[in-house]
């Protein structure tokens, strides 16, 4: 199971916003992907991982702002695109079926967040 907590933060304008923390190898890869690339093109991201889960394909590769994703049946890379100082492109390496669950709690909790802070 993906040990995560989430945390509410304050962006520099004032508003508040919620980020998720996982306790894992290379945890802040996977935040950063659930926070940027999940809550901007969640119908996206939810297709890509379907067509794996469901057998219609073996693999499937994404790319968004920030993460590079290599989609498998039984496990998920996530890699950080931005790292520049790392000799290998650092990644976080999931459970796919875990993470899709994650990715679904994940954008519930948040819708829930934005409506009470609204």
């Amino acid at each position: 199971m993906i040990k995560r907590e989430y945390i509410v933060f304050e962006k520099s304008n004032g508003e508040k916003d919620l980020a998720v923390s996982v306790d894992m190898k290379n945890g802040d890869i996977l935040g950063s992907f659930l926070y940027s690339e999940v809550g901007n093109f969640e119908d996206w991201i939810r297709e890509h991982f379907d067509k794996v889960l469901t057998g219609k394909s073996k693999l499937e590769e994404l790319s968004g702002n920030i993460c590079r994703l290599e989609i498998g049946p039984d496990n998920t890379r996530v890699y950080d695109m931005l790292d520049d100082e790392a000799d290998e492109e650092p990644f976080c390496e999931v459970n796919t079926g875990e993470l899709m669950e994650l990715i679904g709690e994940w954008c519930a909790k948040r819708r829930s967040f934005k409506e009470t802070c609204e």
